[in-house]
């Protein structure tokens, strides 16, 4: 009895309203994803660089830079990709601008979320980022776009394509990256060269 009393005593400690404050001041964004906007206009975040919670870390962060270089660049190059598949006509291009779209909005979502984790501090105590239940929504919505253009094992076996040529959604989804994690994989890649011989080719094993 005495045992449940004192986890009582605890928990009303714990939720108590210096407690939520304290809380609050370390969960509080000073920053919006800016992902909605940028469905809506296409420039992600808004208005500048200056204020993308990612700006730290960003390699392509340009002080007063209207438009975020990251998406807007990942986004030009699945447009190229997606268009010279063979299933792609131009007459799907609505189809896949949606698509393009929907995907970066994930990517911007997905970024933010990692920075500024998945709760926020509410009226009610703590509680989900309203962002994510429409993540999820959107999230279903790439995969049913995906289906449709022929994107994925699955769909292109149901179309009978044989061909290598595909597009790759995790690769894409790569491409928005931090210039620390470039790095990083660049410092992998030079280790991984001291184990070649001279001659370029690799060493045997011993």
């Amino acid at each position: 009895m005495a045992e449940r009393r004192a986890k009582k005593e605890t928990a009303v400690r714990n939720f108590s309203e210096n407690g939520i404050e304290a809380v609050k001041k370390n969960l509080v964004t000073q920053r919006k994803h800016g992902a909605f906007e940028f469905l809506r206009s296409n420039v992600a975040p808004v208005p500048s660089c200056d204020l993308c919670i990612l700006a730290s870390e960003c390699e392509y962060y340009r002080k007063g830079q209207k438009q975020c270089r990251a998406v807007l660049d990942l986004q030009e190059e699945m447009y190229e990709e997606l268009f010279v598949l063979e299933q792609v006509r131009p007459i799907d291009r609505y189809l896949v601008d949606r698509f393009v779209k929907n995907f970066c909005f994930l990517a911007v979502v997905d970024r933010w979320i990692a920075n500024v984790g998945p709760f926020r501090v509410g009226d009610d105590g703590l509680d989900m980022q309203p962002i994510l239940s429409t993540k999820t929504k959107y999230e279903r919505l790439v995969l049913k776009q995906a289906e449709a253009l022929g994107i994925g094992p699955q769909a292109r076996a149901r179309l009978n394509l044989t061909s290598a040529q595909g597009f790759c959604l995790a690769d894409a989804l790569q491409r928005v990256r931090s210039s620390e994690s470039v790095a990083i994989e660049d410092e992998a890649y030079e280790e991984e060269g001291e184990f070649e011989d001279d001659d370029g080719g690799e060493t045997e094993d011993v």
